[in-house]
């Protein structure tokens, strides 16, 4: 008896699914089609980002103690990069339509020299190869200034080395002309206090060597602090 009052039942749901198949239908439809139309004005983007951090380097004040500056203020390129200064260079390098770098932005990280850039497309490996494009041209522009202060060091060593050479030569000298029999004692005195004097500029090219050479060390590239990444899921723009 059970049983086939279950299968009354069953046999009743089915007739009101049967009634009303065409709404069922209608309704399947309008899903369906609303999908592909959203599918359609909607598409998903990522967003990549990078970390660099610009050159600088250590200066020496008058009262012996290093200070760290920056070879460009990272407000200044932020701004350049909003302004789509280097975006000819990377559209003819990468061979891309110049309207795929509306989204390229950047920000600086406030107190450093460190550049957040960053960018919104639906092709994560491409907006990865703009962001590495523009990474390495910023490199190059910014380690080209590094390396000319490292050759004017270079040549500021130089100069010191030779002025300290030729002073050395001359203590010589001077040490050989104090021990000739023939000066008296107020000559050796001259002799001693020119000795002195030649030793004291000595030591100073010295030190300055050993300053010059740590500001030389103390010089940074550019560095990527963070490799090109793409976010964890994808935002959602229209196409129009």
């Amino acid at each position: 008896m059970e049983k086939n009052e279950n299968k009354i039942e069953l046999v009743y749901y089915l007739n009101i699914l049967w009634k009303r198949k065409w709404f069922i239908t209608i309704f399947t439809l309008i899903f369906t089609a609303s999908s592909i139309f959203i599918s359609f004005i909607i598409v998903s983007t990522w967003e990549v980002e990078a970390l660099i951090k610009l050159p600088e380097f250590i200066y020496q004040t008058d009262e012996d103690s290093f200070n760290s500056v920056f070879f460009a203020e990272s407000k200044k390129i932020t701004n350049r990069i909003n302004k789509g200064a280097y975006n000819n260079i990377i559209v003819r390098e990468l061979n891309l339509d110049i309207h795929v770098l509306t989204e390229l932005r950047a920000e600086h990280i406030q107190n450093s020299n460190l550049v957040r850039i960053f960018i919104k497309d639906k092709d994560a490996e491409k907006a990865k190869l703009i962001l590495y494009s523009l990474i390495n041209r910023l490199k190059k522009t910014y380690d080209n200034i590094a390396r000319r202060e490292i050759s004017e060091i270079d040549s500021q060593i130089r100069t010191k080395r030779k002025e300290r050479s030729a002073l050395k030569q001359k203590l010589v000298d001077k040490n050989l002309l104090k021990g000739s029999p023939k000066n008296n004692k107020k000559q050796e005195n001259i002799i001693n206090s020119e000795i002195e004097e030649i030793e004291k500029k000595i030591e100073g090219l010295t030190k300055t060597i050993i300053n010059l050479n740590k500001k030389k060390k103390s010089i940074s590239y550019a560095e990527l602090t963070k490799e090109p990444t793409s976010s964890f899921s994808p935002d959602y723009l229209k196409k129009f």
